[in-house]
């Protein structure tokens, strides 16, 4: 696994497995940005993501998407 500077390209494996520390083994999103070796920003995006349903896979820029669905109504 090597970090080429690109920002956030974490695979769709590892963005589970830090969302599972979190949320199975109770671990902080401090901790687990510490133990996975990325940001706590990331790790904080990640479990929202889960939390809301969404897909963890890399790819679509955040922000691109209007969120308008739910809470225009």
């Amino acid at each position: 696994m090597s970090h080429h500077g690109t920002m956030d390209a974490y695979s769709e494996d590892l963005r589970q497995k830090i969302v599972e520390a979190v949320q199975q083994r109770r671990m902080s999103k401090s901790e687990a940005a510490r133990a996975f070796g990325v940001s706590r920003s990331s790790v904080k995006r990640y479990v929202k993501a889960v939390c809301e349903g969404r897909s963890l896979r890399p790819g679509k820029a955040p922000g691109k998407k209007p969120k308008l669905d739910q809470k225009a109504r």
